[in-house]
């Protein structure tokens, strides 16, 4: 007697049954355990090949199957290295071979953890063994890719920085970057930090410095202006402050013919009256006021014994007073400054 074969029904009743959450989580857990299990057996596999001391191609995919499933093995990283070297002098046709596969594997590592300090770190060690052969204006868009999916990985921009100077970029290029990037996203401190390294490289004479910097004023204002409430913008206003009074000293002599300020203090107040702006409209943002305190304090340290200073005094007192209110955490650190 023939009989068929009925395969099982997904349907109750012509409804299909749905996975419930506990389903889901059963499902999620037993992969993870399965993920975990793989990773522990390809991990003692890269260990027990590295204490018999194999150091060939079958090594180095065992040390691949560990870095994709934890970027951050960082001692994969390092018997990745030793495998290279060995390779280098006991079998150049291998090491060529296997060199070659090396930027696309750290890629992909890259994109699972694009913050890891290993991957970097081992990118840029590769990058110097094909010093020769590397292309490093694709080097340069991999790195442009990256920041536009995270405008803020300070990895990338410090690997950028040495991949422009690698391209033939002149720092110049490299500051309108940075601003490109700045104008997408105020909110960027590793952009902001790029320019502080890259100004005084681009303007190596202390008055054109002193002139660009004040000039910068105006870009991190608009930020100031944009997002109050955000800090990045806010601690490069505090460098650019502070830069800026240092190199006034060198170009001291200078400085009115050329139409800069004539003195600290006269830079000082100009950019208090500019914050008190700001505070103006912002008149419980925390940041206009810290900053405004900050600026007043490095006034009184600038002007003279003969000067009546009482007035800013009183005025950092008040301002100190009411950050505890509004910053209660650091209110101890507010009444510090008030002696």
């Amino acid at each position: 007697q023939h009989t068929s074969r009925r395969s099982p029904q997904p349907h109750m009743h012509g409804v299909r049954k749905l996975k419930t959450s506990e389903d889901k989580e059963r499902e999620r857990k037993a992969e993870s355990r399965r993920k975990i299990e793989a990773y522990k057996h390809d991990t003692e596999q890269m260990f027990a090949m590295r204490k018999e001391g194999k150091l060939d191609a079958e090594a180095l995919n065992a040390t691949s199957k560990v870095l994709e499933g934890n970027p951050d093995f960082y001692v994969a990283w390092n018997n990745r290295r030793e495998i290279l070297l060995h390779l280098q002098t006991a079998d150049e046709t291998a090491y060529n071979e296997a060199l070659g596969k090396e930027l696309s594997f750290s890629e992909k590592c890259i994109a699972k953890n694009p913050k890891s300090y290993w991957v970097w770190l081992y990118r840029r060690w590769i990058t110097m063994k094909l010093e020769g052969s590397m292309n490093w204006t694709r080097e340069l868009g991999l790195c442009e890719k990256l920041l536009d999916l995270d405008s803020r990985n300070f990895h990338c921009w410090n690997y950028r920085r040495e991949v422009s100077k690698r391209a033939g970029h002149v720092f110049a290029d490299d500051l309108l970057f940075t601003e490109k990037k700045i104008k997408q996203n105020f909110s960027n401190y590793s952009a902001w930090h790029q320019r502080s390294f890259l100004l005084p490289l681009v303007y190596t004479h202390a008055s054109d410095l002193l002139a660009e910097l004040l000039k910068e004023l105006e870009l991190v204002r608009s930020a100031l202006y944009t997002e109050p409430a955000d800090q990045s913008g806010w601690i490069y206003h505090r460098w650019l402050t502070g830069t800026i009074l240092a190199h006034m000293k060198q170009v001291e002599q200078e400085s009115c013919a050329q139409g800069l300020p004539s003195s600290p203090a006269e830079f000082l107040c100009e950019e208090l009256a500019k914050q008190q702006e700001l505070r103006d409209l912002e008149p419980d943002s925390k940041w206009v006021i810290v900053t405004c305190v900050y600026l007043r304090l490095l006034l009184l340290s600038v002007t003279g014994t003969d000067t009546d200073t009482s007035a800013d005094r009183a005025a950092v007192a008040a301002d100190l007073q009411r950050l505890s209110q509004l910053d209660p955490p650091h209110a101890q650190y507010y009444a510090f400054l008030q002696h």
